[in-house]
């Protein structure tokens, strides 16, 4: 029964919509030049009815106060207020990191603001250390089975599914529980989890969608009987036994669930996983024989197994509460957050988790035209957005002798017949003896992406 329980557990875990008491946390970001200003709002919640505000821990408001020049109180609430100017970097007060870059050209400039906000962005190191508990099962299961079944006929057919196929499955399944905790809905979340998880499984082999109401009948009543079934028959299904005939006699051990509990609990300390998880213990001391006390837990440790492979990220932890919101005075040509074009603002909704979770992640870029300047050259604005952009950050990318010659060039541009003309007739002139042809086609290819860009603007604007 003990493993119907924690099958149960492990799904409701992934339903779990969030917590009721929390921290919550309003940052407002609003550029000035070079710089930026910022302003982080933050209070304790606990939700119902009548939501209940109270003030951050002590700590979190001292911590924060090292970081923010100016802090105050909300009159007439307990939220606490923190602000202050930077310039480059972003205070890591939420515990991520990130960057506002503004990028300037005589046409117009180029923003980005990135921001990761907590979570572990380590994504190989977490799905190796989940990789290392799917690896650890199925080692276990292996030499249990072997244990159980010897080397026979029935075990040599069935040992290619269970040390091959699915482990290769349970890694997949570890993969999608950890794109779940994808933050902005980038994961689809516990529904589209169980429905990818399950179609996953259906291809498989591993079940139809026909025998649902079997298995929900299964989670309902909590029935190890009839979950070892259902396990008894896949895997004479993948022995090759066609589902009208008998179970294999090598298969009996889990037709009785306390059976295969015990041996399972008398085989796991004996295994090189459970050894190499506890190495220079001795299974006397772990699970000592005391007639008077409970039975020791013997699969505790596979229990564990499971939860690192599957839902290794502070199950109950606290899913604090953010919103960002950025003042940005252009439409963005690239971002993952919702524009408001009234308000010109982007803004972000989240749960921030720690630990193994996907970091939430802010972008945006933005580009602002020079409108004088264009209008000056080209009689019109006619670079903006992620033209705009490309623009600047190949300006941007020029040597300071190459940068002195385009910027003469485009004083002399003027809105007249033979603008694209001089625009097409523009060369670097190079400033080295070339022992070759390639300094002079490279700076030929140089001019190539000004020119693309503003014939095609020009272009696009007759």
């Amino acid at each position: 029964m003990r493993i119907v329980s924690w099958l149960g557990f492990l799904g409701l875990s992934v339903l779990l919509a969030g917590c009721t008491d929390h921290d919550c946390y309003t940052i407002e970001i609003t550029p000035e030049g070079e710089a930026f200003q910022r302003k982080l709002t933050c209070w304790h919640q606990t939700d119902g009815d009548k939501p209940r505000v109270a003030a951050v821990s002590a700590g979190k408001v001292a911590a924060l106060g090292k970081l923010y020049s100016h802090r105050e109180t909300l009159k007439g609430t307990k939220k606490e207020v923190f602000s202050g100017r930077f310039q480059g970097q972003i205070p890591k007060d939420l515990g991520g990191a990130g960057s506002y870059t503004r990028f300037s050209s005589s046409l117009g400039m180029l923003s980005i603001y990135v921001e990761r906000l907590r979570g572990n962005d380590d994504p190989s190191a977490v799905l190796a250390r989940r990789y290392a508990a799917v690896d650890q099962i199925v080692d276990l299961l292996v030499g249990w089975f072997q244990k159980e079944m010897g080397d026979s006929g029935d075990f040599q057919r069935l040992r290619p599914f269970l040390a091959v196929d699915l482990r290769r499955d349970l890694k997949n399944l570890s993969l999608y529980c950890w794109q779940a905790t994808v933050p902005n809905g980038e994961g689809g979340g516990p529904g589209s989890l169980l429905a990818r998880a399950g179609q996953y499984l259906v291809e498989r082999g591993y079940f139809n969608v026909k025998d649902l109401p079997a298995i929900v009948r299964v989670w309902e009543c909590d029935s190890a009987e009839r979950l070892y079934a259902l396990l008894q028959r896949l895997l004479a299904r993948k022995m090759g036994v066609p589902d009208d005939q008998p179970i294999p006699q090598s298969l009996a051990f889990l037709g009785d669930p306390k059976r295969a509990n015990r041996s399972l609990g008398e085989y796991a300390p004996t295994s090189e996983v459970f050894r190499k998880r506890h190495p220079g213990a001795r299974k006397d001391d772990l699970f000592p024989s005391d007639p008077t006390g409970p039975e020791p837990d013997r699969l505790q440790f596979l229990f564990e197994l499971g939860e690192e492979a599957f839902f290794h990220f502070d199950l109950f932890s606290n899913e604090d509460q953010v919103e960002v919101r950025l003042a940005c005075p252009d439409q963005p040509f690239s971002t993952n957050g919702k524009w408001d074009p009234q308000k010109k603002t982007v803004s972000w909704s989240a749960r921030l988790f720690e630990h193994e979770r996907t970091p939430m992640l802010c972008f945006a870029s933005w580009s602002t035209p020079n409108q004088a300047a264009q209008e000056k050259h080209f009689g019109r604005v006619i670079l903006r957005g992620e033209e705009l952009s490309r623009y600047v950050l190949w300006y941007r990318g020029l040597s300071g002798e190459e940068a002195r010659q385009w910027d003469q060039f485009l004083a002399g541009l003027k809105p007249d017949g033979k603008l694209k003309e001089s625009v097409e007739a523009f060369r670097f002139a190079s400033t080295a003896k070339p022992v070759s042809r390639q300094p002079e086609h490279s700076l030929e290819v140089l001019a190539r992406v000004p020119q693309e860009l503003i014939l095609e603007a020009l272009n696009k604007a007759n």
